[in-house]
């Protein structure tokens, strides 16, 4: 995103825009695609902020809102500039006051537990999977989350200070992510994976379904606010106002080869399946891996349990997410997708068969069209 100095900008200059799905290019033709005719652009939108003691300055941002492999920054900035372009704004004489680039990994597995050392906020998985939102969630829940620490070391049967520590980390855990917190993460990577696998003129139909949903629906949903049961019954009010295209996608999600579905239903079975096995809660984990985390290999086995059960680890439980994505971005290159697409089976990423028809990036080369 950058912030700009423009005399009469077309933006609103009072308002927000929060998400302006006009696109500036155009979807691939047949054939565009070489051998992954499938492929789409990942849709992007366009986010406005004015700045309210200067009518002349706003701050335009092209930002995905998911995607299976990060898009560049440099794609981003590039669509961005030709969305500016295309709305009659010089882009080469317009004064750039900031410019500033970031990314939020969505999605993954939740923390596994219990841990020698309790996290917070992003840290614990607070992300919101469907939108990015985590500030006012873990605000939100600050206060049992403190007073499950508090009741912790208040224990006094529990020994000295040292185990009395231990017991207020694994009770700020149990608080963190017990089983309804979990079933409400399974719903938000499934919403996310059904994102994730819509096309621009899709994803403009569930958004316009979504917001014509009672107002406590879907801020509930955006909010983490809704319940387990709560999101199921937000899903089924979503699939009776929807048209039979969505609907078909709905139910096509849950039979998905991704295995969202599986997942889903993994995330709400959870407790009859820990019963059923003989599992302490305390010892809950995902087996279960969503689409955005980094595959086994790349995960490290050097971990050891201490005396009590809790996890001790020798180095990092998995590659840092900037090397996940870069990993990810060449094997999506292998894939013979250009940066900034998504081909249908985008769960698929690294173990496609590398097409023929579809050359490897030359270098200088550009691997979008100019439309």
């Amino acid at each position: 995103g950058i912030e700009i100095r423009l005399n009469d900008h077309p933006f609103p200059k009072t308002d927000v825009v929060f998400m302006d799905f006009r696109q500036s290019d155009p979807e691939p033709s047949d054939g565009d695609m070489g051998a992954l005719p499938t492929a789409w652009r990942v849709p992007s939108f366009l986010y406005t902020l004015p700045k309210l003691s200067d009518p002349d300055v706003v701050f335009v941002e092209e930002t995905c809102l998911v995607a299976r492999v990060q898009v560049p920054f440099d794609e981003l900035r590039r669509r961005l500039l030709r969305r500016l372009t295309r709305m009659g704004i010089d882009v080469n004489s317009v004064e750039v006051l900031e410019e500033e680039a970031s990314w939020i990994p969505l999605g993954g597995t939740l923390p596994k537990v219990p841990q020698r050392y309790l996290a917070y906020g992003a840290a614990a998985g607070f992300v919101h999977p469907a939108s990015g939102y985590s500030i006012t969630h873990s605000l939100s829940r600050a206060d049992s989350v403190a007073a499950a620490v508090a009741r912790g070391l208040r224990d006094t049967g529990a020994g000295d200070m040292r185990e009395r520590s231990q017991l207020a980390v694994t009770e700020g855990w149990e608080e963190l992510w017990g089983y309804e917190k979990r079933r409400q993460m399974g719903f938000y990577q499934f919403g996310m994976e059904l994102i994730m696998s819509l096309r621009l003129p899709q994803l403009r139909n569930f958004f316009d379904t979504f917001f014509r949903l009672d107002r406590e629906s879907w801020v509930g949903f955006l909010s983490h606010r809704l319940s387990g049961v709560g999101l199921l019954m937000f899903a089924f009010q979503t699939f009776l106002i929807a048209d039979l295209d969505l609907r078909v996608r709905l139910v096509s999600h849950l039979a998905s080869q991704s295995g969202a579905g599986q997942r889903l239903f993994e995330a709400y079975a959870k407790p009859l399946t820990d019963m059923l096995s003989g599992t302490e809660a305390a010892d809950e984990s995902h087996s279960s891996r969503p689409a955005m985390i980094s595959p086994p290999s790349q995960v490290s086995a050097s971990i050891d349990e201490d005396d009590d059960g809790i996890i001790v680890r020798k180095e990092p439980p998995q590659p840092s997410a900037s090397s996940v994505f870069s990993n990810e971005q060449n094997a999506q290159a292998l894939d013979g997708l250009p940066p900034g697409f998504q081909a249908a089976d985008w769960w698929r990423v690294g173990v496609r068969d590398a097409p023929a028809a579809y050359g490897s990036p030359e270098a200088g080369g550009d691997w979008w069209s100019d439309g």
